[in-house]
């Protein structure tokens, strides 16, 4: 198996978030902030989560065949579709609009079997980080849900 190519295709994986909710959680702070949406013609909202990505790059990587043919499926089949997912933001790790990586798994959870650490990058309007900073202040972890399309 090449980690190499695996962790080239996953850092290549971004999203461009339009809209940002909070998801109530008695665990975690949550942040409630409407995002701006420069985005014109916006892809259906596909019902698949970051789980069902993270469970297709495992299968990838298992093919003996040709894990580069199979991840460049994967990359195929993901970008340029538009998701809703659930995300954590710690914020050292979202200082800039255009540097803003979110966690999408919940490692202290339910879906402790994740081994893959993806972390994507968020690409924010000046407002829409305002916005997400002012919501998340404070120390630990913040819980999202956005929208945006996989580039």
């Amino acid at each position: 198996m090449n980690k190499k190519l695996v962790l080239l295709i996953l850092g290549s994986l971004c999203v461009v978030a339009g809209a940002v909710s909070a998801e109530l959680s008695p665990r975690v702070p949550v942040a409630e902030v409407a995002m701006d949406s420069a985005e014109v013609d916006l892809p259906a909202l596909s019902p698949l989560s970051q789980y069902q990505l993270i469970r297709a790059l495992a299968v990838a990587e298992r093919d003996a065949d040709d894990v580069g043919a199979a991840l460049a499926r994967v990359r195929r089949d993901w970008q340029g579709r538009r998701y809703r997912w659930r995300a954590y933001v710690v914020g050292s790790l979202c200082a800039t609009p255009n540097a803003c990586n979110v966690l999408v798994t919940d490692r202290l959870g339910a879906d402790r079997d994740v081994v893959v650490g993806w972390m994507p990058r968020l690409h924010l309007s000046g407002v829409a980080h305002r916005r997400l900073a002012a919501g998340c202040a404070g120390p630990g972890r913040c819980e999202i849900r956005f929208e945006g399309t996989m580039s």
